[in-house]
């Protein structure tokens, strides 16, 4: 695997999409916890998924999580879908790594970017798998 050039903007152009990602969805999206809505219209949230098998998908609240997290409703977001926050909060975080890496390309910060990277997604992971395993299993 090849080093970043001095010169090259992609860690900077990467940073700055994925903070234009969630400034967009902040401004864009609204919801009170039982309802998104998109520029003031409800936006339809039902789940084929629960209304097929009875029991929520892995992704079950997760656009109500993402827009309540990004308005620092944090307890809620988290009680609908943690990866919700998890996912706001590792795009931030990833996006500002990015940005010190192009300040300064140090090899420290990019051997951070990708342990960090892998550790949150293992983590990120666990934590929705487990979360969605005791929603099933609290339906049921």
């Amino acid at each position: 695997m090849t080093a970043f050039r001095r010169s090259d903007p992609a860690p900077v152009v990467l940073a700055l999409a994925m903070l234009a990602q969630l400034a967009l969805v902040r401004v864009a999206f609204r919801s009170d916890g039982q309802r998104v809505l998109l520029f003031g219209i409800p936006f339809g949230t039902d789940c084929a998924f629960r209304a097929r098998f009875g029991f929520p998908c892995p992704g079950c609240g997760l656009t109500r999580s993402i827009t309540l997290s990004l308005y620092g409703h944090w307890g809620q977001a988290v009680s609908l879908n943690p990866a919700g926050l998890l996912a706001v909060v590792g795009l931030g975080v990833f996006a500002a790594g990015l940005l010190w890496y192009a300040i300064g390309r140090s090899a420290e910060v990019r051997k951070w970017l990708r342990t960090g990277s892998l550790w949150y997604i293992g983590i990120g992971s666990a934590v929705w798998l487990a979360w969605w395993v005791t929603r099933v299993a609290t339906s049921l």
